[in-house]
């Protein structure tokens, strides 16, 4: 059960590099532009690289206790350490109209359509 979910934690960590990156590359570049505006980017993804940088934090602590596990090993302190970071959840939930809405939106643009094509 451990290990299932500390790769899912190194899922959601990668998806940073899959699609958050590479719209905000294409946002900002003139040349190639996918349709995307800064705004957009923000209602999409919202407080989504704190979220990431908090999973990489927890991967990275719980990644260590298994690579050291014994009979007496223990959890507990590494979520009681990150408890206060799982506030900007709920602002990452109440954005979820906002988010759908942009998508909705920009899924009217070609030039985000072919990007997602890519």
């Amino acid at each position: 059960m451990l290990r299932w979910f500390v790769s899912s934690e190194l899922f959601h960590i990668n998806g940073d590099q899959v699609f958050i990156k590479p719209l905000k590359i294409s946002a900002f570049d003139k040349h190639k532009p996918c349709g995307v505006g800064h705004e957009d980017i923000d209602a999409i993804f919202s407080c989504m690289e704190i979220i990431l940088s908090f999973n990489a934090q927890l991967y990275n602590e719980l990644e260590k206790r298994i690579n050291n596990w014994s009979p007496t090993q223990v959890l507990g302190d590494v979520f009681l350490t990150i408890g206060p970071y799982l506030k900007v959840y709920t602002t990452y939930v109440n954005n979820y109209n906002r988010a759908l809405d942009t998508l909705r939106k920009l899924s009217k643009q070609g030039s985000f359509m072919k990007f997602l094509a890519v």
